[in-house]
């Protein structure tokens, strides 16, 4: 007989639902429109004050060279011509094999010929590694474990760019933050020794790789996809007339700063095919976000034991191709620098290397897109044909255990 279906209810209650909905929606346009207004004019009248400079045309970029160009324009030229380096780690979600779960974790470094965005050649550092974890498989016990494994990827292509790659590369970009996780060092030290020595050590081995490629030149950064949270929009806030930025979240600052923005390029002729103009936030020290962002500090402290004195951690927010149609994609940046006045023009430099090398339509520097695409593993694809090929080779070696054919059935 056919099966049942289920009961969603009776017409009056849906009926009464979706006007609900409808009022529930007309509520947070409204809301969202009333933000968006107040912000904007707010940010309009303090722009100078939002802007890593002082000069508006220190943000604008040109296709060609141009004499007499402004910071960002020095900046861009020279990324366009530059090899430039990304880095991206990923793992499975734990895997039942036989009596353990298995994770997978993957990492990669990617070394990307101009001209961008990085249609020449390319060269590929693969990483990849298995983790046999406990038989519960308890996702709460094993998770930190699997971060620090799956994190180590990241360490070790990172000692591969400051090592073998560090004459060559002029730019790197980070898949993620480069304080990755936020606290995760702070977690570990909360845990078994073991977790924390191991935590440590990657955390050492992540900044001061980082700080040796920054401080031969390279401009290094850590890009985040989805600008979450208020870490600049929060930071600003306590400044003393930016009381209009209380609620907005990350995300709605950069893209209201676009608008803003876009209208001041206009003016300039900055906003067509051949010449346009980034947009990027002040700086903001992630140390002044510790509550969000312990291992700022730890991260600090640890290249102070380096001899990379002064090093600070920053963070602004950046919209790519902001002139050029990106309207609802903004993006976070992590970068070092030794004072604020540098890490000023350390955020033009950054923003200038991510426009340089922008994928058009993705809204991402090539570097991360291609890091990223390199080193996914889908859970579910990938996940099933790893868990085949590892019961495959259990089953062959139990194969070989004359006493052990009644554990085979564990592994069909």
């Amino acid at each position: 007989m056919p099966g049942k279906r289920r009961k969603e209810g009776s017409v009056e209650v849906w009926t009464s639902l979706v006007e609900e909905a409808r009022k529930a929606g007309v509520e947070v346009a409204s809301n969202t429109v009333g933000l968006w207004r107040r912000t904007a004019h707010g940010l309009a009248e303090r722009l100078d004050e939002v802007l890593p400079v002082s000069d508006i045309r220190d943000l604008i970029v040109y296709d060609t060279p141009t004499v007499g160009g402004g910071l960002a324009a020095g900046f861009y030229e020279a990324s366009r011509k530059s090899l430039v380096a990304g880095i991206d780690s990923s793992r499975t979600r734990p895997l039942p094999i036989g009596l353990n779960y298995v994770s997978f974790v993957s990492g990669v470094l990617v070394i990307l010929e101009p001209p961008p965005p990085g249609r020449g050649p390319g060269r590929v550092e693969p990483m990849a590694d298995s983790v046999v974890l406990p038989e519960t498989g308890d996702y709460e016990h094993v998770g930190l474990e699997l971060d620090l494994d799956m994190f180590s990827m990241e360490a070790g292509a990172l000692q591969l760019a400051s090592g073998k790659y560090s004459g060559l590369i002029r730019g790197l970009l980070m898949d993620g933050p480069l304080v990755d996780p936020p606290s995760l060092v702070s977690s570990a030290r909360r845990s078994e020794a073991s977790l924390k020595a191991k935590a440590e050590e990657l955390a050492r081995i992540r900044a001061v790789s980082l700080a040796g490629l920054w401080s031969r030149g390279v401009v290094v950064a850590g890009f985040v996809k989805r600008a979450r949270g208020r870490l600049v929009a929060g930071f600003l806030e306590e400044v003393e007339g930016f009381e209009f930025l209380e609620d907005v979240p990350d995300s709605l600052l950069a893209l209201i700063l676009r608008g803003v923005l876009e209208e001041r390029f206009r003016a300039l002729g900055a906003c067509r095919q051949s010449v346009r103009g980034l947009i990027v936030t002040r700086p903001v020290p992630l140390d002044s976000l510790s509550d969000r962002v312990p291992d700022a500090i730890i991260y600090e402290g640890l290249l102070e034991e380096a001899g990379f004195h002064g090093a600070r951690f920053y963070t602004s927010l950046v919209v790519p191709g902001g002139c050029a149609g990106n309207l609802r994609r903004p993006a976070r940046v992590e970068f070092l620098a030794r004072s604020l006045e540098e890490a000023r023009v350390e955020a033009v430099r950054v923003a200038s290397l991510v426009e340089a090398w922008l994928v058009p339509g993705a809204w991402l520097p090539s570097p991360v897109l291609v890091a990223h695409r390199a080193c996914t593993i889908r859970s579910r694809e990938g996940g099933k044909l790893l868990r085949e090929v590892a019961s495959r080779y259990a089953l062959e070696a139990l194969h070989g255990e004359s006493d052990a054919s009644p554990l085979i059935d564990i592994f069909s």
